[in-house]
């Protein structure tokens, strides 16, 4: 990937009272090669840790073209000369230098600015704000691979802006400062995508556009527009120079929310308030002389959201014209014109101390947020035409505890040692759903759904599960694991129970040496990859030495095989029978085993940064106009220290959003090295 940028800001006082200001960026990104992901023929790493032939000699795969142009693999669909094609999976050299995909981004963003002080106490400020960009997207799959050739490309054009009109003003009466705002906004967004394909495969190969298309080439266009305005208004006053109580207030009024029905909302309101006691500042804590700084935090917050364009208002999709007949439908899901905002109210406390001339220092936070009235995607009855309808209802909570603590056990003029540990814990549990909803599936694979579920938290991952005699796993007569009835029973969520970064930073002299540890506990993760690599062998744990001694790939009758430990019988006795383990359909098939076989434990430890850097001592630039220079080797992500799951990372997954909690196909994590020169003039 290359990107370049370009920045320029600046200001003018055109006279005492008026003054000009304007900022204005470019950024050009090109990509080439974006890695494939999930269940996909472009993402090499899921034929690798589930499907790959083990005995493949990888240097002869990098010659993955013949003279002729035609695909080399070692999985031939059939061996005739104009069929050579993959059955199962392409080369992955083809896949890197056949199939790949393109993109580039052009974006520019930027803002001017008046402010003019009638006063130097009140002042009027006149913004306005662009954010526009233009990317192009092409994929490709070659002629010769595995499923029918074709090329797609994406264009997207999106242009965001925002006028505010300001009245801000600052004064202080004695020992009472007010400061404030009233204001008025505009938010303009328009977004269009228009997107090409093939259809039949391509006519010529290697030749990438649309109109290569072997049967007419399909065109799909998506047009959003928002409009919204807003007014607003901020106080604050502070007393004593100690104590402060800030409050906002906000109205908004969206395009997307307007309909014909009678009961539309498009307008919301929504407030904040927010106190803040720094009681090192009290009359009699001003002499503790342990104490540097006490402040105590505490505020509540309403805010409201619209939704996205074409939720209120069902449109038509266009479907592939019948002979010279344009064909429209309507879309599987129902919108509805009754939506009302989404809201999310907000509790927050805290308290920050620092000690013994910020040679310790605290940070506790506490938080609930709870979100209600959300729009979301509720199944409907198919009698009605369609799946599902968007309508407001759940609630979400959230809860967590969040400590910063910041300590330097050692410091002397040459020396110091800085120690910071972050610890955070939270959750998010589902208070209910829309009226008559009982769970909300929000990502599905296979025999493994992640829902959302009344009194769960969000996120509960469900399949089926062992059947537990005297809490341990069962088997059958012949060995293989019993499995339980209930194919969605709850067998884990995706949420940590905590996280926690330590940092170490030594320095001597001009020397710094700054370590990180991240770690995480708890959380659960599905993977696919471990079925399916197990399945076929992919992975080394399914060949050596069964607990006998002989090799597990060997007939039961040899002593080989694989027996399940720790499992009982049905009547509680222990398991004592082994079962084929030599080929698919045996000891690590899928279907022999419940879902919960693939769901491990997400902790891990990591090393996630080290870095020595070395500050020049001034005497050595002496008189020159660089003023300072600071040289750093740094590295990132360097060590998985310990893990609950083998062949993956458990930081890389599928994806975010409500893909969370799946692996497929991940990538192994990348180390970075790099070296930072800092200089000031």
């Amino acid at each position: 990937m290359k990107k370049n940028a370009v920045n320029f800001s600046g200001s003018y006082n055109f006279t005492k009272k008026l003054t000009v200001s304007a900022n204005v960026s470019y950024t050009h990104q090109d990509a080439l090669g974006r890695m494939g992901t999930g269940y996909d023929g472009a993402n090499v790493m899921q034929s690798f840790g589930q499907w790959f032939q083990t005995n493949v000699d990888f240097e002869r795969l990098r010659d993955y073209e013949s003279p002729e142009g035609l695909h080399r693999t070692w999985n031939y669909a059939y061996w005739l000369p104009q069929y050579l094609k993959p059955i199962y999976f392409n080369n992955p050299y083809w896949v890197r230098y056949k199939n790949y995909q393109d993109d580039y981004r052009d974006r520019m963003m930027g803002y001017l600015a008046a402010d003019y002080k009638f006063t130097d106490w009140l002042t009027l400020t006149l913004r306005s704000s662009v954010d526009t960009y233009h990317d192009v997207q092409n994929e490709r799959i070659a002629v010769g691979s595995r499923g029918l050739s074709s090329f797609m490309t994406t264009q997207r054009n999106l242009m965001e802006s925002n006028t505010d009109l300001m009245l801000k003003f600052n004064k202080t009466m004695g020992a009472i400062s007010l400061n404030g705002l009233v204001g008025v906004n505009y938010r303009h967004r328009q977004q269009q995508r228009i997107t090409g394909n093939t259809v039949g495969g391509l006519v010529v190969p290697d030749f990438y556009s649309v109109t290569n298309s072997a049967a007419p080439y399909e065109v799909s266009e998506y047009l959003g527009i928002l409009g919204e305005q807003s007014a607003y208004a901020n106080l604050s006053v502070g007393y004593g120079g100690f104590a402060y109580i800030e409050g906002t207030a906000r109205v908004d009024q969206s395009s997307t929310l307007k309909s014909l029905s009678p009961n539309a909302e498009d307008t919301y309101f929504y407030p904040s308030i927010a106190g803040t006691l720094l009681i090192h500042e009290l009359g009699g804590m001003k002499d503790v002389a342990w104490m540097d700084y006490m402040k105590l935090r505490v505020n509540y917050a309403q805010v409201g959201a619209a939704t996205q364009p074409y939720r209120t208002i069902s449109t038509y999709t266009q479907n592939t014209n019948w002979k010279r007949l344009a064909l429209y439908s309507l879309p599987n899901t129902l919108q509805n014109p009754d939506l009302r905002p989404e809201y999310t109210r907000s509790l927050e406390a805290g308290l920050e101390m620092v000690f013994f001339d910020s040679r310790i220092g605290l940070d506790l936070g506490v938080y609930k947020t709870n979100s209600f009235d959300q729009i979301l995607p509720v199944p409907v009855s198919r009698a009605t035409g369609y799946s599902r309808m968007y309508e407001n209802g759940g609630e979400m909570e959230n809860k967590g505890v969040e400590v910063a603590l910041h300590l330097v056990p050692v410091k002397t003029p040459d020396f110091s040692w800085n120690l910071d540990l972050n610890w955070s814990a939270n959750r998010t549990m589902v208070v209910s759903l829309a009226e008559g909803i009982t769970s909300l599936q929000l990502m599905s694979a296979w025999d493994v759904k992640v829902n959302a579920i009344p009194g769960q938290p969000y996120g509960t991952i469900r399949g089926s599960d062992y059947v537990w005699t005297n809490g341990k796993k069962t088997v059958k007569d012949n060995g293989y694991l019993m499995i339980g009835d209930d194919p969605l029973a709850i067998l884990g969520d995706i949420q940590p129970d905590w996280n926690m970064g330590i940092a170490n930073r030594f320095s001597w002299k001009g020397l710094s040496f700054y370590a990180l540890i991240d770690m995480q506990q708890g959380g659960d993760i599905y993977s696919i990859n471990t079925k399916y690599g197990q399945a076929t062998g992919v992975y080394a744990e399914t060949a050596g030495l069964n607990p006998k001694g002989n090799p597990k790939r060997d007939p039961v009758a040899d002593g080989g095989g694989m027996i399940f430990e720790d499992a009982v019988f049905a009547d509680g006795s222990p398991n004592d029978v082994y079962v084929p383990a030599y080929r698919w359909g045996r000891f690590w098939y899928y279907n022999n085993s419940p879902t919960a076989r693939y769901v491990f434990d997400a902790s891990y430890v990591k090393l996630r940064e080290l870095s020595l850097s070395y500050a020049l001592p001034s005497t050595m630039l002496g008189d020159s106009f660089i003023r300072g220079v600071n040289i750093s080797l740094v590295g990132r992500n360097l060590w998985i220290i310990s893990k609950k799951v083998d062949h993956f990372d458990p930081e890389v997954i599928l994806t975010s959003g409500n893909a969370q909690g799946i692996e497929q196909g991940a990538y192994p994590s990348v180390r970075t090295f790099g070296v930072n020169v800092k200089l000031d003039f």
